[in-house]
């Protein structure tokens, strides 16, 4: 996987696949985008872009996120998924 992108493991660490948000410097604000500054650069979490690959495919960890982010980017993906 190339680019950064945030992805979750924990409970799911078990499985050969991850759920990947891409992050971008080059997009639009929307509802289901959250806001995120990483590595002195300040962009947008696509959550409307999300991938499912195998983790073979990624490179390097990059770092991690604040609890906030993690916090926001989980209420907006209840939101987004909501009936």
């Amino acid at each position: 996987m190339e680019g950064p992108g945030i992805w979750g493991a924990g409970r799911l660490s078990q499985w050969r696949t991850v759920t990947v948000a891409p992050m971008t410097t080059g997009s639009r604000p929307a509802p289901f985008r959250v806001p995120v500054t990483f590595q002195r650069k300040t962009g947008l979490i696509l959550l409307d872009q999300l991938w499912t690959v195998d983790k073979s495919r990624l490179v390097r960890r990059a770092g991690g996120l604040s609890d906030r982010i993690v916090e926001d980017t989980l209420r907006t993906l209840r939101e987004v998924f909501a009936d």
